[in-house]
């Protein structure tokens, strides 16, 4: 059954097509979102500095769960301004680079309107609707 479900995924990954800019304004339409999330990842993954946060990706637990092939989460806490979000954008990152579905959130104690959960909804929805365009 594994090797069913691997192989099924390997053709789903293979016959994705790219989603044009007009399929992308009717979409953010719909949802009322934007690529915000795109682009605070650039902002977050460009304020890292280079080879920081490398420790995360040799730690076991994460290995396990980057290996486990599940949609479980892995959950990092810590205390304010510790570097959760540097981190989230290294693990993000990774995610990317291995040709993993990912999607994600960065809040923004700052911005209200960014940081709700309707907007957190709306933007998890947005991202995985483009991912599954085949």
């Amino acid at each position: 059954m594994a090797k069913v479900i691997d192989d099924f995924r390997s053709r789903e990954t293979a016959s994705r097509i790219v989603i044009d800019h007009g399929q992308l304004k009717q979409l953010d339409t719909f949802f009322g979102t934007s690529d915000a999330a795109e682009d605070d990842f650039s902002r977050v993954d460009s304020a890292r500095m280079a080879g920081s946060c490398e420790w995360l990706m040799k730690k076991t637990t994460y290995l396990d769960w980057i290996k486990s092939g599940n949609n479980q989460l892995y959950w990092m806490s810590a205390k304010p301004a510790t570097g959760k979000t540097i981190l989230s954008g290294k693990v993000i990152s990774h995610l990317k680079g291995l040709g993993k579905d990912c999607s994600f959130c960065f809040f923004d104690y700052g911005n209200k309107a960014k940081s709700n959960i309707g907007a957190f909804l709306l933007g998890m929805a947005r991202q995985m609707a483009i991912m599954s365009v085949y």
